[in-house]
């Protein structure tokens, strides 16, 4: 619905649901009953959520009313009702009306209000008589045409004549004559209004269009004067002075006493009148005229005009020296302003919102000077007796508002840059960042008062997107001109803008404008905050928290508003005038009445002399003084020029203005931060309960509960080994679910295994088949801000490290003796197998010592430890970004500690769980050989398949795996030792000990 139609609807609502309530009710204005009929009935109309109609749900109203009506023998009636809801939903009316639907709701609403109709037709049925149509379609013409006869009958026809005296009453502007006996009769056709032509009521037009038709000819008549356009002209003062005619005497004087050698120009001469008139003009419209004109956008004065009593040379001298200057600064300002507003509907090179305010500031603080032109030429219009206007008396009469002006324009010229050669972002901090530099290098009040007058006015519009930011949630930048701008368009990240020349993003920017940039400290406070804020109010906008965030820490109040009220009470202890003078003249408060004002003076004789509690406490609640409009026109925002008046009024001396502004934003900014950090972490916390999904995440991940991870992980290893197919995800995540809920229920469906590898994922190999395991855990979308897909895949790296180091630590634990060695004779001579067991079984101890060491280091000084501390740290976090931090942290340390991201240590590890794939394979062998029949007999003589050769072979093998058991444990000693020593990695230090000072030989 537009806007238009809104209003229209809106409008008779308020007219008609009173006179509804009156006619349904009969409860008068006056009551109570039926204020609270009316508001049940605005709360309707506010809340409705429908969008439109449900004709069908109608339909099957009136087919049950019909239905009704027929089984009590009244169907003639349920017809009749029938047609006529048919007539209204048909009607060219409700067809055309801008609501959708209009004449079902018309009938519903009937339907609904309608009591028991039935029993009223048994009652009152006889006063209902059905009038039936005589003609179906020639009905409604023809009672048109009875009705324009009937017209045609009443009508008089009026004749008009030219002796008339009612001609004299016609407007003066129309031009219309009358014709007698000439002119048609009125056609009744168009008298006759058409019922089908009804349009909905429309609300009446609030402007009226322009007619610029007559405007140059009514400026020809009444402001430019026709010596504007005439030819050289002679103006010569009636006087007996000869020096008023100076300028026509000179040039005479020159031409007699030069015998025409010298050749002297016509001069013409104006009346002083005249020049001021034009010098007025050109404050406001230059144009070429007799003393001026204009050429390549500069003004000059003529050289062949003057006035009577001065010579050219010396009134172009004046001019030039005195008030040429001011024009051109007034010409450029406008033009400055001129040139913002012509480019705001084009569709390239718009200028950013921050220069459309500060080029209405601008302007505004031109006004006082063109209120003195103004006065001027009401001054020298209204010429009182005895009274002399001269230019010379006009330039003192200007001359301190001419110095305001240079003052503006220096200021312009150094802050203002071309829009259509930088990009948004620069010409609105390089603008801001110069108010502020130009208030440091001022050297008088009114300079620094300009400069800190238009800052205030023109960082409105940061302050208007940073208020939609914090009570939205989005970035509306649509000019591009603020310091942070999103990454992409579908997501409300940010990043900062660049300031600075980027070769490689093809950025430039002079150096100097860049220097002065990111130099201001403004501007760094405000980027600061900026992106401290940026990830919690975009984390409160991804999960649709942002409005909650607005209302539970009151973000209604407009930034900029409260800003500016911190700002104004910052500056009054700085004060020297007193409280009245520090208002605007223009804005002056209203005076008490005369009744009012002795009321006060009661009151405040009583309250210093004979003080009383309960005469104050009632005259304070008896005051009729409206407590709500001191508050609006607290509120009430400042214009440009009413904020430098009030600055002008503070002090003598210029203030510390630039540290209270700052003072001022990074109070107002610390506390929204300060404010939604702790909604944030609150949430987090309580809502989201991320430390409870930290330790679940690391019962599993990081093995803290191991009791647990144990029956899985030994399931697991067995159904690798066995050669079954063990890559099912489904089976997997069964089985580690049974086992986790079992201690913990809240647990169930929060884990997921998944198969990286399908291809992969057929191998026996304990060690390869873990590569392709990954245990996935199901998080909500917001604590995806904390705990990142990077993290959950660090995650997966260290628990597949701890899967191996478990393996290797339960595969040699698992390793079975042989049965040999239970029935071998006591003190006997040990054969060539037996000493090869022997060795395996001295190298399986080696082994799992270094294991064992490895994973009580990872188990106690890493994982247990580091989860204490990360669940403190995150408990203590202020804001986000912290937390975020804390826990990129604990990731980044646990990976270290646990050597995923220091290859040479892990290579090391490693290798002896390759050692120990190896180790179990010969111990088999060798179990094999000894609880074999052919080594229990032997004195048999197949006993010879073993030869000696064959055990040389086997010794040699054990021999290399023992070698590369000693190389692995010197290769790990050796990176501990760098850690511990070189790297003052402390925590390291156990573990160092443990292999350092067991190096086997």
């Amino acid at each position: 619905m537009s806007g238009n139609a809104y209003g229209i609807r809106q409008s008779i609502i308020q007219k008609t649901v009173p006179e509804l309530i009156k006619s349904l009710t009969g409860f008068t204005e006056d009551e109570d009953n039926f204020r609270e009929c009316e508001e049940f009935a605005f709360s309707k109309f506010r809340n409705s959520r429908w969008l439109s109609v449900n004709s069908h749900s109608v339909k099957r109203q009136i087919a049950g009313v019909q239905e009704r009506l027929e089984v009590e023998s009244l169907k003639e009636y349920g017809d009749h009702l029938g047609k006529l809801c048919d007539d209204v939903v048909n009607h060219p009316i409700c067809k055309k009306h801008y609501e959708l639907d209009i004449g079902w709701a018309i009938v519903e609403f009937l339907i609904a209000i309608a009591r028991n109709p039935v029993k009223e037709l048994r009652a009152n049925g006889a006063k209902i008589i059905f009038q039936e149509a005589e003609q179906d379609e020639e009905s409604e013409d023809s009672e048109l045409e009875a009705l324009k006869e009937d017209l045609r009958k009443d009508f008089i026809e009026c004749k008009y004549s030219d002796d008339s005296e009612l001609s004299e009453w016609s407007d003066e502007e129309s031009e219309r004559t009358e014709t007698p006996n000439t002119e048609e009769p009125v056609k009744i056709d168009e008298v006759v209004p058409n019922k089908y032509a009804l349009k909905p009521p429309e609300p009446e037009c609030p402007y009226k269009v322009f007619d610029g038709s007559k405007s140059l000819e009514f400026l020809l008549e009444n402001c430019q004067h026709s010596w504007w356009i005439e030819n050289p002209s002679h103006f010569e003062v009636k006087t007996d002075e000869p020096e008023a005619n100076f300028a026509l005497a000179l040039n005479e004087s020159i031409k007699s006493t030069s015998f025409n050698l010298i050749k002297v120009e016509e001069l013409s001469t104006y009346s002083e009148y005249a020049l001021m008139r034009e010098m007025i003009w050109m404050f406001f419209g230059p144009v070429n005229c007799a003393f001026f004109e204009i050429k390549e956008d500069k003004i000059s004065v003529r050289s062949n005009v003057t006035i009577p009593s001065v010579s050219q040379k010396g009134l172009k001298m004046f001019l030039e020296q005195n008030f040429i200057p001011y024009f051109a600064m007034s010409k450029v300002l406008k033009d400055f302003h001129k040139s913002i507003y012509s480019n705001i509907l084009t569709t390239s090179s718009q200028p950013p919102k921050t220069y459309e305010c500060y080029a209405a500031s601008m302007k505004a603080l031109m006004e006082p000077l063109l209120d003195k032109v103004v006065e001027w030429e009401d001054r020298i219009r209204h010429n009182k007796p005895y009274e002399v206007n001269t230019i010379l008396q006009m330039f003192l009469f200007l001359k301190k508002d001419f110095k305001f002006l240079e003052q503006l324009f220096s200021l312009h010229m150094d802050i203002a840059l071309d829009f259509n050669d930088h990009p948004p972002h620069i010409l609105t901090t390089y603008m801001l960042s110069g108010f502020l530099k130009a208030y440091k290098t001022a050297s008088s009040k009114e300079e620094t008062n300009v400069a800190v007058t238009l800052f205030l006015t023109t960082v409105k519009v940061f302050f208007h997107i940073m208020d939609i930011w914090w009570s939205e949630g989005r970035l509306d930048d649509w000019m591009n001109e603020f310091i942070v701008e999103k990454i992409n368009s579908e997501h409300e990240e940010i990043t900062l803008r660049l300031f600075e020349k980027d070769k490689e993003k093809n950025f430039f920017v002079p150096e100097h404008v860049s220097k002065q940039i990111v130099e201001d400290d403004f501007l760094q406070l405000l980027i600061s905050h900026s992106m401290e804020a940026a990830y919690t109010l975009n984390f409160l906008y991804e999960i649709g928290k942002i409005t909650q965030l607005s209302l539970t820490c009151n973000f209604d109040q407009n930034l900029y508003e409260t800003f500016m009220e911190d700002f104004w009470a910052s500056v009054y202890p700085f004060s020297e005038a007193p409280p009245e003078t520090l208002t605007p003249t223009n804005n002056s408060e209203p005076s008490l009445e005369p009744e009012e004002d002795s009321m006060m003076k009661f009151v405040n004789y009583y309250a210093k002399y004979e003080p009383d509690e309960f005469l104050l406490a009632a005259f304070a609640c008896n005051s009729e003084k409206p407590e709500e409009d001191d508050k609006i026109e607290e509120s009430k925002e400042l214009s440009s020029l009413e904020i430098y008046e009030k600055l002008q009024n503070l002090s003598e001396v210029s203030l510390p203005l630039q540290e209270i502004i700052l003072k001022s934003i990074s109070k107002i900014l610390s506390t929204r931060i300060s404010v939604s950090n702790r909604f944030v972490i609150k949430m987090f916390k309580e809502d989201f309960q991320i430390l409870k999904h930290l330790q679940n995440i690391r019962k599993v991940l990081l093995m803290e509960a191991c009791d647990i991870m144990h029956f899985f992980n030994t399931k697991l290893f067995q159904l690798i080994e066995s050669g079954k197919v063990w890559a099912n995800t489904f089976t997997l995540s069964r089985q580690l679910e049974d086992s986790m809920t079992q201690r913990y229920p809240d647990t169930a469906g929060k884990y997921q295994v998944e198969i990286l590898s399908s291809f992969r994922s057929k191998t026996t190999k304990v060690l390869s088949a873990i590569n392709e395991i990954k245990i996935s855990y199901n998080l909500d979308a917001e604590l995806e801000y904390i705990i990142t897909n990077e993290n959950i895949d660090t995650y997966n790296e260290v628990f597949r490290f701890l899967l191996k180091v478990k393996w290797g630590i339960w595969t040699l634990e698992n390793m079975d003796f042989p049965l040999y060695q239970k029935r071998r004779r006591p003190y006997s001579r040990l054969e060539m197998p037996e000493l090869i067991m022997r060795r395996l079984e001295q190298l399986r101890f080696w082994v799992i010592y270094a294991l064992q060491s490895i994973h009580y280091h990872l188990m106690t000084y890493v994982l247990q430890d580091m989860g204490e501390k990360v669940d403190k740290a995150i408990e203590n976090c202020e804001n986000l970004i912290d937390m975020k931090k804390v826990h990129n942290s604990y990731v980044t340390i646990i990976s270290d500690h646990c050597f995923i991201r220091n290859e040479y240590m892990k290579n090391g590890i490693e290798q002896i769980l390759n050692l120990v794939v190896v180790l179990k394979e010969e111990w088999k062998c060798s179990v094999k050989l000894l609880d074999g029949p052919a080594y229990l007999d032997t004195t048999d003589s197949s006993n010879g398949s073993i030869t000696e050769a064959n055990y040389l072979g086997i010794l040699e093998h054990v021999d290399n795996i023992e070698k590369t058991y000693v190389v692995c444990h010197e290769h790990i000693a050796k990176g501990l030792s760098e850690e511990i020593y070189v790297k003052q990695n402390n925590i390291m230090s156990g573990l160092g000990a443990a292999f350092l000072t067991s190096m086997p030989c």
